[in-house]
């Protein structure tokens, strides 16, 4: 951008001879750029710490929602193999075999529905997904403390993009 051109008509003498000189001087403007201190820097540590925490625990969750989808998936595809099993063993019009097969039924269902309802698989990879962002946040702002201040990006510039990038995280991650 231009604050200003400005049109100079000088006469300068140069071995005693006139010679006119129409010149544009072009003045741009150059906005100050945010200075990085000792305050911008423990915002990003302070950044850095919480991405760090916030990745923790939803790894934590992650391993949880895992243990989860697992306590109730497998369960609900081997109880119908142990019963199609019985079956074999067993006459189906035995009290033994209905029981078996009602409960099994039961059972194989019921953990089948709360898996499926609960939807722990979409909310352990939700999780990680999480995990991956905010230790993302965490090396990048480590890697910019790590430079020199005079190689980082503007200080202003440098705190609007990881602002905007911990809030769209905050806001997409799953609850803890």
């Amino acid at each position: 951008m231009y604050d200003s051109v400005q049109t100079n008509n000088s006469i300068e003498s140069n071995n005693n001879s006139e010679v006119g000189n129409n010149s544009i001087q072009i003045r741009s403007s150059i906005r100050g750029e945010m200075e990085w201190n000792s305050k911008i820097e423990s915002l990003f540590r302070h950044w850095a710490t919480l991405s760090k925490e916030n990745a923790k625990k939803h790894n934590i969750a992650a391993k949880r929602k895992k243990i989860l989808y697992r306590v109730f998936g497998i369960p609900s595809v081997i109880i119908p193999l142990i019963m199609g099993s019985i079956n074999q063993i067993y006459e189906e019009h035995t009290d033994i075999a209905i029981i078996v097969n009602s409960l099994g039924y039961l059972i194989s269902g019921t953990l089948s529905g709360i898996n499926a309802f609960m939807n722990f698989s979409g909310q352990y990879e939700q999780h990680y997904n999480a995990e991956i962002r905010y230790n993302e946040i965490y090396t990048d702002i480590q890697s910019i403390l790590i430079k020199p201040q005079n190689d980082r990006i503007q200080a202003d510039v440098s705190i609007e993009r990881y602002k905007l990038k911990i809030e769209h995280i905050n806001e997409n991650a799953p609850d803890l």
